[in-house]
């Protein structure tokens, strides 16, 4: 705890400051000479005020010392105890001011315990060279004196140290230089076997120091020898301008004191508690493994210890080491820090996208020049405001933050709430599922109907899929594809009810039936297949039941009024992630939540350089990934279980003998929260190279000829082509397996997604094939949506078929429930509804007009009977590619 609130704020300057120097040097050596300066210059204010502290100490040592000598010369026991204690108060002394004299040593501890704790395990530095330094990453040994290897840097450190020490302590006492002579041999001791990657760095801090001491010297050399025929300086342009405008007026230090720690706490609430918490509020269920559950409010304390390490503990440092005039900028600075946050947390980044649970956005953040612009006019503004009031009223500053804080702290604690709800309804599931062994249950004699939901599944990539790999094809042999298929939704929460329960669920119905919970119309939705399918005399199972009960894990009490279907969640049965993947994914989350916080609160202007393509500016990420190539160790945790979910497809499935008809209804999320996999085999890996097969494979080429290079497209396409591979290839062995076992002629499997993604403004690359029409709005010529977002795989292998065919026939994805009963459920009608479900009225429906729907897609924020300012496209006719068939908005 002590190690994230001290040294935890310290070790992240040292990491971002590193990462950003390799970025722009690309050179690991020189990285370290970057990182020393830069910290250097950091802390120079507190050394130079520490130095001042202490010498005012010695000084005022020094002046006692002849009458304590005195005293204790005269006087024995309490009497010199009385006397010493009147002396002391006489000269404003307290004894444990002699610490005051220490202060630089106990600022020098922590900053080389985290440079020590970063420096020494950096991966990066193993194996460089730089300059005479063979290996950053191991002792530098570069002298040898007949059979022994002498580390050189130790002794030119220390040689520094001791230089910099006897120019420092020139007219101190005896005590005092033995103090820093001795330091110099500790620190030797410390780091004589210490990788040269660290003691280059000590070292360059230590010549640093020299310099500073050096000048130092020679400035109150010049002082002295002109002190008296030079006047008094006059004040800076800077100097006068600072005390013009912190002037202090009515206020005293104690108000400016009170807006300064107010500031600081806010900033330490709003980045420590309020984001993260919100963050993981969002979505609990994406920060639990049920394998090994905890509650996700554990990643608040480390982010809270890190934001008040940094804005309280930190910026207190420097704050009580400043004097008066520095101490009210400092006011002002908390202050308009506070409000700058907050303005740019509240009314920026809103829209950058979906985020994973280590808080990596799907696609890159793009920010217009336009937007910094306005941002940074606006955060004038605001900073201004925020300094005029503490400058006129710093109690009425501090009262304000002080409010604010308590806001804080109020919603804080409502979303833990939240979160410890999430959290218990959780333990409840995993409790349930401890005790079960998911099984898919199919029968060689009887009929097999399968309805398989591949989550976001991208139907314009299946030509490309199966023709890239044969033997995939050659398993999907029976199907039938259809890309001219429509989604009504363009996430689950709006996509999935229609492709669930059919025609009576997609958005105008859902709306029309205003006087009823949405969460009850998607859970009768769920259950419309397995139920029919139960009451035809099936055995049914149904296996991940996409958002049921509006919960991200989902409710599977939905069915309890059919105890006999079988209902799994199978997500963390096959894990092959250890307790060391889980803790290693804790830290990642650890350190990003307060990162990301830290992302959110600052200008627009540096957004893209402090969230670095999600990695936060951690410098070792990609050394520690080379290092174990085949460690999992960091791949986006929710792929992993949807893939091991599909990799133990045939371990789940048991074939039977029995005349019994079964039904299975199984959703996958492998193709939603995607990932970079390693191709040709596209598997995870924490360390990927795609660059050789992509130089030869780049451009996918579908049977007709038409080409999708993949190759130079945008990593987000990339990922989404590579996730939609993985799970044909799982699915084709899980074909393979049915065929072998006697269960393929006699199944119906239809492969169908809720909606599939938009990935406009993806580079490189010309998308249409996959991405949709373009549509424009009215206004202007601006690209207002693709259409493909609404264009989601389709495929169906019924009874007996052979070869594979593409069929055109204008679908949507709501004819899944009529495709799954043709020739099974006799006369089926919905018991919900009592709505008879056929397939004139399923053509009806699509030949009229057809609204499709995108709301927000969190649940917890479509509570209400409709859903919440649903924004509209609309489309009439049969063929999806013709741009004159869709319409901007709510056309009747």
């Amino acid at each position: 705890m002590i190690q994230k609130l001290i040294l935890g704020p310290i070790e992240l300057l040292l990491d971002a400051v590193y990462a950003f120097a390799l970025r722009m040097t690309g050179s690991p050596g020189f990285s370290i000479v970057i990182l020393s300066l830069a910290v250097n210059l950091i802390i120079l204010p507190l050394y130079r005020r520490a130095d001042a502290i202490q010498k005012e100490e010695q000084e005022r040592t020094i002046r006692m010392k002849p009458r304590i000598d005195q005293i204790k010369a005269a006087f024995t026991g309490n009497e010199r105890f009385m006397i010493l204690q009147t002396y002391y108060r006489q000269n404003h002394y307290k004894p444990y001011y002699v610490l005051k004299s220490s202060v630089s040593l106990l600022l020098q501890i922590p900053f080389f315990m985290a440079a020590y704790r970063f420096l020494s395990g950096l991966q990066i530095l193993q194996g460089v060279s730089f300059g005479p330094i063979r290996n950053l990453g191991a002792p530098d040994g570069m002298l040898r004196l007949g059979g022994i290897s002498v580390n050189l840097l130790p002794l030119l450190m220390t040689a520094v140290n001791v230089v910099s020490g006897t120019l420092y302590s020139r007219g101190l006492p005896l005590k005092s230089k033995i103090q820093m002579y001795g330091l110099a041999l500790v620190f030797l001791a410390l780091l004589y076997g210490s990788p040269s990657g660290l003691v280059f760095y000590w070292t360059l801090n230590n010549v640093f120091s020299l310099l500073k001491n050096a000048a130092g010297g020679r400035l109150r050399i010049r002082r002295r020898g002109k002190a008296e025929e030079m006047p008094a300086r006059k004040a800076s342009f800077l100097r006068t301008t600072a005390a013009r405008v912190f002037s202090p007026g009515k206020a005293g230090a104690k108000q400016y004191g009170a807006a300064f720690w107010s500031g600081c706490a806010f900033l330490a609430l709003l980045t420590g508690l309020l984001i993260p918490s919100e963050v993981i509020k969002s979505s609990p269920d994406e920060f639990v493994n049920l394998r090994y559950l905890l509650n996700p409010n554990r990643y608040l304390l480390t982010s809270l210890l890190l934001a008040t390490g940094t804005f309280v503990i930190w910026s207190g440092i420097y704050y009580k080491l400043s004097g008066k005039k520095t101490r009210r900028a400092f006011a002002a600075a908390a202050a308009a820090g506070s409000a700058a946050g907050a303005l740019n947390f509240m009314a920026y980044g809103k829209w950058y996208g979906d985020m994973s649970s280590l808080m990596e956005y799907e696609r890159p953040i793009v920010i217009s020049a336009g937007e910094i612009l306005l941002n940074l006019l606006i955060l004038a503004a605001v900073t201004a405001a925020a300094v005029f009031l503490v400058r006129k009223a710093p109690g009425l500053a501090a009262a304000v933050l002080l409010a604010c804080c308590v806001s804080l702290i109020v919603t804080t604690v409502r979303n833990t709430e939240k979160i410890d709800e999430s959290y218990r309804e959780n333990q409840v599931k995993a409790a349930a599922a401890a005790g079960q062994e998911p099984e898919i249950h199919l029968s060689r004699t009887g009929k097999n109907v399968v309805v398989f939901m591949l989550d976001r599944g991208i139907g314009g990539f299946v030509p490309y899929i199966l023709n890239e790999k044969p033997e995939v094809a050659e398993q999907f042999d029976g199907f039938t594809y259809y890309p001219n298929t429509l989604s009504f939704g363009y996430h689950t929460i709006i996509g999935a009810p229609g492709m669930y329960g059919g025609y009576e669920y997609i958005p105008d119905e859902m709306n029309a039936r205003s006087d009823e919970c949405l969460v009850d119309k998607h859970n009768e939705a769920l259950k419309v297949m397995p139920v029919l399918f139960l009451q035809s005399g099936y055995d049914v199972t149904v296996m991940n039941p996409s958002l049921a009960g509006y919960q991200w894990i989902p409710d599977l009490t939905i069915y309890d009024d059919y105890p006999e279907i079988h209902r799994y969640y199978p997500e963390g049965k096959y894990s092959e992630d250890s307790e060391e993947m889980v803790k290693y994914t804790d830290q990642i989350r650890n350190r990003n939540l307060f990162c990301y916080s830290l992302f959110r609160i600052s200008p627009l202007l540096i957004r893209t350089e402090l969230y670095n393509d999600g990695q936060y500016n951690e410098t070792d990420t990609e050394a520690r990934l080379k290092a174990d190539p085949d460690s999992l160790i960091g791949v986006e945790p929710n792929f992993l279980q949807n893939y091991w979910v599909m990799q133990n497809l045939i371990h789940m499935t048991k074939i039977t003998e029995d005349e019994q008809d079964c039904f299975l209804m199984m959703a996958s999320e492998e193709t939603h929260d995607i990932t970079t996999l390693q191709e040709p085999d596209y598997v995870p890996k924490a360390h990927v190279d795609n660059s050789a097969y992509e130089a030869e494979h780049g451009v996918r080429v579908a049977s007709d000829g038409s080409t999708l290079d993949i190759g130079n497209a945008d990593i987000f396409v990339q990922q989404h082509y590579q996730c939609n591979m993985a799970a044909f290839m799982q699915l084709s062995r899980w074909f393979r397996y049915l065929k072998e076992n006697g269960a393929w002629d006699n199944t119906r499997i239809i492969l169908v997604a809720d909606h599939a993604f938009d990935m406009r403004g993806m580079i490189g690359i010309d998308l249409s094939v996959i991405n949709g029409v373009p549509l424009k709005s009215e206004s202007n010529d601006e690209v207002w949506t693709v259409t493909g977002a609404y264009e989601p795989i389709l495929m169906v292998k019924d009874f007996g078929a052979k070869g594979f065919r593409t069929d055109t026939t204008f679908r949507t994805n709501a004819d899944t429930p009529i495709l799954a009963f043709e020739g099974t459920v006799e006369n089926p009608v919905n018991p919900f509804t009592g709505k008879a479900i056929t397939a004139e009225a399923a053509e009806a429906a699509k030949s009229g007009t057809l609204h499709l729907a995108e709301t927000d897609y969190h649940v917890e924020r479509n509570t209400g009977n409709t859903f919440t300012d649903p924004q509209y496209l609309t489309f009439k006719g049969q063929d999806v590619t013709d741009p004159d068939n869709w319409y901007i908005g709510y056309v009747d």
